[in-house]
């Protein structure tokens, strides 16, 4: 084998072990490295399998997942601890856990699904404030909001389109 090639070998393998891909656009190479590439993809997704079955576990050994709940409905560290028999201390342990490894266990599912509506109304809207908090129309009819830059004045929202904006200039309710 040419010297070159046998370099260019060595170094695909070790890109295919630390990157899980092959940059070499040599048809040989790739065609020598597909049976390690096979190996190393059905070793990561055991990995995987066997790293994501470890979480799940941890959080049920834990009662982290019903930690998080009782917290989300407000329930306070000690009443949580009273209701499981644990201390409160041991709650308050768990909930740092929860919140720096399973932080998706603090979120309830009714802000999320809310959350994700506001998205895809703010992707209809583009909202900009004045110094005074004040938002302007772009002119064409539409409801969105944009700054009116070039003309210098603000025009007053329309009457179908009425949001109240929070003290920092964000959207609170919008009137439809």
């Amino acid at each position: 084998m040419d010297p070159d090639k046998a370099g260019e070998l060595a170094i695909s393998a070790i890109e295919l072990l630390l990157c899980g891909d092959i940059s070499s656009d040599d048809p040989m190479i790739r065609v020598m490295l597909m049976p390690a590439k096979v190996i190393r993809d059905r070793d990561k997704k055991k990995h995987d399998v066997k790293v994501e079955s470890s979480k799940n576990k941890r959080i049920a050994e834990l009662k982290l997942d019903i930690i998080a709940e009782l917290h989300l409905k407000g329930l306070k560290q000690r009443q949580i601890g009273e209701r499981l028999g644990l201390s409160q201390q041991t709650i308050s342990n768990r909930i740092g856990i929860i919140t720096t490894e399973f932080p998706y266990l603090l979120q309830d599912e009714e802000l999320v699904k809310q959350a994700n509506a506001c998205k895809n109304t703010s992707k209809k809207l583009v909202q900009t404030c004045t110094n005074e908090n004040k938002l302007v129309q772009n002119g064409t009819g539409s409801n969105e909001v944009v700054q009116d830059d070039e003309a210098g004045t603000v025009k007053e929202p329309t009457e179908n389109f009425k949001p109240k904006l929070t003290p920092t200039g964000r959207i609170a309710e919008l009137g439809f």
